[in-house]
C-alpha cells in the first residue's frame, strides 16, 4: 500500500521562478552542441524536463492566490495538451523521465556552419563568432609593416542536433523552446487572472 503523500502548497511566484530556472537550463542544453557532449546533453535534457515539470505543479499549488487557481490550472493544462501537440508530447516525456528516470535522443545529425570568413592584411587579431555570438576561434596574424602580407581565414564549426524517437518535426532544442513558450503563456495568464 502506498503511503499518502501530503500535498504541500508552494510560495507565491514559485512557478515563475521555476520557469526562469527552466529557461536557464534550456540555454545550457543549447550549449551542448559538440559531437563529444552527448552524455552531457542527455543530463541537461532530463534536468530541463524535471524543471519544466515543476512549473505546472507549482502553479496549481501557489499560496496567496485565489483558490480557483488549481482548478483553472488543471483545465488550462488539459486544454493546452489538446491544442498543442508539442506540449502534449512534453507531458508524456515528463512521465517517462519521472518514472523511468531518463529520456534519451534516438538519433543525431551532424552539421557544419561557416562561422566567418576574414581577409586579413598585415598584422591583425580577430575573433570568429557564429551567428549566436559564440566564440569559435581567435586568429592572429603578425606581419612586418609594409610587407603586404595577405591571407584569408575561414572558420568552420561542427555541431550536432539531437532528435526524439517519436517527434520528428524538429530537433530537441527547438522542441524544448516551444515548451518554454507554452509554459510562459500559461504562467502569464495565471498571474494575470489570479494576482
Amino acid at each position: 500500500m502506498r503511503p499518502n503523500r501530503k500535498h504541500r502548497s508552494t510560495p507565491k511566484g514559485e512557478a515563475e521562478r521555476s520557469l526562469r530556472n527552466t529557461t536557464a537550463l534550456m540555454q545550457e542544453l543549447e550549449a551542448c552542441d559538440k559531437p563529444d557532449q552527448k552524455e552531457l546533453f542527455i543530463r541537461r535534457l532530463n534536468d530541463f524536463l524535471r524543471s519544466a515539470r515543476t512549473v505546472t505543479t507549482f502553479l496549481e499549488k501557489e499560496v496567496g492566490r485565489a483558490n480557483a487557481l488549481k482548478d483553472w490550472t488543471v483545465r488550462e493544462v488539459t486544454a493546452l495538451r489538446t491544442a498543442d501537440s508539442r506540449f502534449d508530447h512534453f507531458m508524456g516525456l515528463r512521465a517517462i523521465s519521472e518514472h523511468d528516470c531518463i529520456v534519451e535522443p534516438q538519433r543525431s545529425e551532424f552539421a557544419m556552419e561557416i562561422a566567418a570568413g576574414l581577409h586579413m592584411t598585415g598584422s591583425i587579431d580577430a575573433e570568429l563568432r557564429n551567428r549566436a555570438g559564440k566564440l569559435l576561434a581567435r586568429v592572429s596574424q603578425a606581419a612586418p609593416p609594409g610587407t603586404g602580407n595577405h591571407s584569408h581565414v575561414t572558420q568552420k564549426a561542427v555541431f550536432v542536433k539531437y532528435f526524439l524517437a517519436d517527434w520528428r518535426g524538429e530537433d530537441i532544442c527547438v522542441f524544448c523552446k516551444g515548451v518554454i513558450i507554452a509554459l510562459q503563456g500559461l504562467v502569464s495568464r495565471a498571474y494575470q487572472l489570479y494576482p
